[in-house]
């Protein structure tokens, strides 16, 4: 099994809004501002969505090739102007 781990960039923006988290279509929880969260996954292409739990946020989504015995590290940061995350990845 492989660790993948997402983090939640601390910001006044949204932070009182919790951020749900998917991972291949199965939400693996939530995430409050500065918060992070390790799922095992097996190696290969996974899709990662994120949105906060809020009406009329937008939600945002991008696939990422997970090496097998590495630990992925997924940075998520929302716009301040429309709460979109974009993420940056890297190998721990």
């Amino acid at each position: 099994m492989t660790q993948l781990e997402i983090v939640r960039v601390s910001r006044v923006t949204g932070s009182l809004v919790p951020m749900s988290v998917w991972i291949d279509s199965q939400q693996v929880g939530t995430l409050g501002s500065g918060g992070s969260l390790t799922h095992s996954i097996t190696p290969g292409v996974h899709r990662v969505a994120c949105g906060l739990e809020q009406v009329g946020s937008k939600a945002g989504a991008e696939e990422f090739d997970v090496s097998a015995g590495r630990r992925l590290v997924i940075v998520v940061s929302l716009s301040k102007w429309n709460g979109k995350p974009s993420f940056s990845a890297e190998y721990a």
